[in-house]
């Protein structure tokens, strides 16, 4: 595959620009989204087999993590929500979750450099 087609990590450009060009307000929503534990509270509930609560938290991140512009992880995340709608795949989503548990783990380090 080609490293230009490839999606980022962080998207810096989208996501600015989705801010309306201010740097500084982007970079405060994305030390907000690594102080958040969010995505924590939704493996919560796809272990607990709350599959209702999960899609609901997996719809809500999916919405975070594309307005803050974090590619992968939006792509992955976009997956698993319409695996858990209205029950679609429940045994889809749980074996999408270590790729997605991964996809969250390489932005959490990368936001380990900015917040």
């Amino acid at each position: 595959m080609n490293i230009s087609t490839e999606k980022k990590i962080i998207n810096f450009e989208s996501g600015i620009e989705r801010f309306a060009g201010n740097k500084e307000l982007y970079i405060k929503y994305i030390c907000k989204f690594h102080e958040q534990n969010d995505f924590n509270a939704f493996c919560d509930d796809m272990s607990s087999e709350n599959y209702d609560e999960a899609f609901k938290k997996s719809h809500s991140l999916k919405g975070v993590v594309g307005n803050l512009s974090f590619d992968r992880l939006f792509d992955s995340i976009c997956c698993v929500t319409e695996m858990l709608r209205n029950g679609k795949d429940i045994a889809g989503a749980i074996a999408a979750l270590p790729d997605l548990q991964s996809e969250y783990d390489i932005l959490m380090q990368e936001l380990e450099n900015i917040a």
